[in-house]
């Protein structure tokens, strides 16, 4: 059976170069292999879409559909993915937007991970530094520039 290939996890392990095009290939292939077998999460179905958003794109997934469509579930399904197929846990940083989107997310995974909204990560971030600053929009651009750069 194929193997979906991570082109950057193959080029860190020190494999010999092959073209981006033979492993887009392979995973095109490797989608058209697997997209109309059967994929249930949570005793859930999942369609062709959420299956490809599951088996595509290794590196990055953005999920945008409209509301009740299912993106929670997908994203739960790509996680348990992922983790099944040797990601580790503290590898993945998962997004979401609202914190009802993020408590929806811990309930259908059955791991311990960090999930965040983008304030909340935003504000690890900057806690991590144990500066305290009162933002005024001048000064926004400076205050970033020193917290990555620094």
């Amino acid at each position: 059976m194929r193997k979906y290939i991570d082109y950057n996890e193959y080029l860190n392990n020190g494999k010999s170069i092959i073209s981006k095009y033979k492993i887009y290939k392979n995973n095109k292939q490797f989608l058209k292999d697997n997209i109309n077998k059967e994929y249930i999460f949570n005793d859930i179905k999942l369609d062709n879409k959420q299956k490809e958003a599951i088996y595509t794109d290794e590196i990055n997934t953005l999920v945008l559909s409209g509301a009740g469509s299912g993106k929670t579930l997908t994203i739960a399904s790509k996680i348990d993915y992922l983790i099944k197929n040797g990601i580790k846990q503290d590898e993945l940083l998962i997004l979401s937007f609202t914190n009802a989107s993020v408590q929806d997310l811990k309930n259908k995974i059955k791991y311990s991970l960090d999930i965040y909204t983008f304030h909340k990560l935003a504000l690890e971030i900057i806690s991590d530094y144990k500066k305290s600053y009162t933002i005024v929009s001048d000064y926004l651009e400076y205050i970033i520039k020193e917290i990555f750069l620094s």
